[in-house]
């Protein structure tokens, strides 16, 4: 490469190796990629070559450029590459969300709404879900105060509280705020699906009656 490219050509190469090694491994490797391309510029194609020396003290502005540059860049790459990562979760969420909100809208009967957030935890976080229904439905606080991987919600409807969701994962994984969110979005409406059935059994008792 030395015959093909000049020193600048040569800093662009190894710029290149960090932007790789962001969008494949992530932040930590493009810094490590980073420090290496330095090291490597220095003992590859600076005079004295298979040596750290410096013969020209002018080159020690070529390695702070290089390791500012590509540090800076395989940061900025793996910034974006969280931030697609992260839009990407975003998205399969409010479509998860969405498969949820119709099948609740369909439920004709709680154990339909049971069923539909047992497998929405278990697709979502691989947790198990407990409803329990009624005003005085008592969750398990216990738990949920000692083990991080419990999450203990109510099932706030419109009119009233329908009961508690317990949620639990396993240990190892904790609930982040974005997960709790959504665990909470899921209690509501599972809870909207509960008050409208029993709106329903209500108005079917009192056309019954008359």
């Amino acid at each position: 490469m030395r015959n093909a490219f000049d020193a600048a050509g040569l800093v662009l190469v190894f710029v290149l190796a960090v932007v790789a090694a962001a969008l494949l491994f992530g932040r930590g490797p493009a810094w490590v990629a980073s420090a290496a391309s330095v090291l490597l510029f220095n003992v590859l194609y600076v005079p004295p070559r298979w040596s750290l020396a410096v013969a020209d003290e002018r080159d020690l502005f070529t390695f702070v450029a290089l390791g500012g540059v590509g540090a800076l860049v395989g940061e900025l790459t793996a910034r974006l590459q969280a931030q697609a990562a992260e839009a990407d979760r975003r998205e399969q969420r409010t479509g998860h969300l969405y498969e949820l909100a119709r099948v609740l809208g369909q439920a004709l009967q709680p154990v339909q709404v049971d069923e539909a957030v047992r497998a929405f935890a278990n697709a979502q976080w691989q947790a198990t879900a407990t409803l329990r229904l009624g005003r005085d439905a008592a969750p398990p606080l216990t738990a949920a105060s000692t083990s991080p991987s419990w999450l203990v919600l109510p099932l706030q409807a419109p009119m009233a509280v329908r009961g508690s969701l317990t949620l639990q994962r396993h240990p190892s994984v904790p609930w982040s705020p974005g997960d709790r969110a959504l665990a909470l979005t899921c209690a509501t409406l599972a809870a909207g699906a509960l008050e409208r059935i029993d709106e329903v059994v209500k108005a079917q008792i009192q056309r019954d009656q008359s």
